[in-house]
């Protein structure tokens, strides 16, 4: 098991022990197991539709990746259900402090989710846990905005109807069985196009992330549910020590594995709530003052929206400029696409792939210092962008620097473990034929095998390439690519 493992399991496994032993001895012990039996079931769902989703909408591109998963669940790794575990309860735990409704519970609970996600993407993407897939510009949230409300809709999706179906409080039937529809909708809604109608600017997944809070709005108007499920204690110490283990790890991680101190602001969000939690009344309010705590709530979740709403538009202007950029380099129109590569970089500091594609072009043209330099800003960005770190590892080898490029291959293997390419390519650094990856290459599939001999021929290594050739010709026998290529060498 992997140093990175160890630093996030460990503390994650104190932590829902600690939350574990605190429902038991607060809760029923009824709704106690209900919840821990709900909220990993729906971790494992959400996780496949998640995928599902990918699949449908995106063509395959999950937008995030555990980058070591663990054993999981139908495919879905034990760290992410074991993530919602722990912070569905917290936010559960959190939100009841502040409110005295279910409404009022829920919107607060999603606000503890977005604060959760600000302070665990910063760090877990910066110590090389995971990492996201999606292109856009995260310069305000120092990750995809679509992160926040990722996590903010855990809060509707799960939470409310598991509030709504085990509360002691007399609730119309409907309103118990209704609420299981949210998730799937919400996933749907992800994957229908745009526009739903004409003359309609929004998504339909946007339109649902403004729906979702406005019928909350409405329901604590309506018919304030009420409940409290834990007991009226000033002090309740194992969610706050929970917390605070989360916030220690996070903090070491970001000072000792990543070696930025300055990333501690991200965690501002949850330690001030997690204070809030600790200190604010937990009697309940007169019905004025918990209106105004849950309007509150509310307020911040639409003005985070918006800005999100904002950010998606933004998002939507650079993958569509980063299109047209790829079809000029496409076309052999260079000169375009050098030009519209450099406005991206320009104006969208975090944004990795214009510098990697930009990278490419002045790799292949011959201008390598400037390639260098863009696809090293490409790496700092994302660390684990394979696209910059194969060029980089490429051009130090052919430089005649193999030390060089056998510690960027290390590098880019200690973040990416199963990428074929870098393993190749430290294997040439260090003199030693390809071995046994030949055969595990042409296992991969016929392309794999002639992608990895391509890159054996341009770092100089023909007997290599023909050792990827025959063993996918001896895999693929019926592949006349690989047939042909290898009739070339010979």
């Amino acid at each position: 098991m992997s140093e990175r493992i160890v630093v996030l399991s460990l503390p994650s496994a104190v932590v829902l022990a600690l939350l574990v032993a605190h429902s038991l001895r607060s809760l029923t012990c009824r709704r106690a197991l209900i919840f821990w039996g709900a909220v990993i079931s729906f971790g494992a769902i959400r996780g496949l539709g998640v995928r599902a989703v990918a699949a449908a909408a995106l063509g395959g591109n999950v937008p995030y990746r555990l980058l070591e998963p663990a054993a999981g669940i139908a495919g879905v790794a034990l760290q992410e259900i074991a993530g919602w575990c722990v912070v569905a309860y917290l936010a559960w735990w959190c939100g009841a402090r502040l409110s005295r409704n279910v409404p009022g519970q829920t919107l607060w609970a999603a606000i503890v989710l977005a604060a959760a996600s600000w302070s665990v993407e910063v760090t877990a993407v910066a110590a090389g846990w995971w990492s996201w897939s999606l292109s856009a510009d995260p310069r305000l949230f120092f990750v995809p905005g679509i992160a926040l409300v990722d996590w903010a809709f855990v809060a509707p999706d799960f939470l409310l109807p598991f509030l709504l179906m085990t509360t002691p409080a007399p609730v119309p039937r409907i309103w118990r069985v209704a609420p299981l529809a949210i998730f799937p909708l919400h996933m749907a809604a992800h994957t229908l196009p745009l526009p739903v109608w004409y003359g309609v600017p929004f998504s339909p997944h946007e339109i649902w992330h403004w729906l979702v809070p406005a019928a909350l709005l409405g329901l604590a108007l309506r018919f304030p549910i009420p409940d409290a499920p834990f007991p009226k204690r000033r002090t309740d110490p194992l969610p706050i020590l929970a917390m605070g283990v989360i916030l220690l790890d996070l903090g070491l991680v970001q000072i000792v594995a990543i070696g930025k101190a300055t990333l501690l602001v991200a965690l501002a969000p949850l330690a001030g709530l997690a204070l809030a939690a600790r200190y604010l009344a937990i009697n309940p309010a007169p019905r004025r003052s918990a209106t105004m705590a849950w309007s509150v709530a509310l307020a911040i979740l639409l003005v985070g929206l918006a800005v999100l709403t904002a950010s998606a538009r933004r998002a939507e202007r650079y993958r569509n400029e980063l299109s047209e950029a790829l079809r000029a380099r496409d076309g052999g129109r260079l000169d375009e696409a050098v030009r519209r590569l450099e406005a991206l970089r320009r104006d969208h500091p975090s944004a990795h792939a214009a510098r990697g594609f930009l990278g490419e072009i002045h790799y292949r043209t011959g201008d390598w210092q400037r390639a260098e330099d863009v696809l090293a800003e490409s790496v700092r960005i994302k660390p684990d962008f394979v696209f910059a770190l194969r060029y980089l590892t490429v051009m130090a080898l052919r430089s005649g620097d193999p030390d060089t490029a056998a510690t960027l291959a290390a590098t880019g293997l200690s973040r990416v473990p199963a990428d074929q390419e870098l393993q190749y390519l430290g294997l040439r650094a260090r003199g030693e034929p390809p071995g046994p990856l030949a055969g595990a290459v042409a296992e991969t599939g016929p392309e794999a095998a002639l992608a990895l001999a391509g890159l054996a021929f341009e770092v100089g290594d023909p007997a290599g390439a023909r050792r990827f050739l025959e063993a996918g010709v001896r895999r693929w026998p019926d592949h006349t690519g690989l047939a042909a290529a290898l009739r070339k060498i010979h």
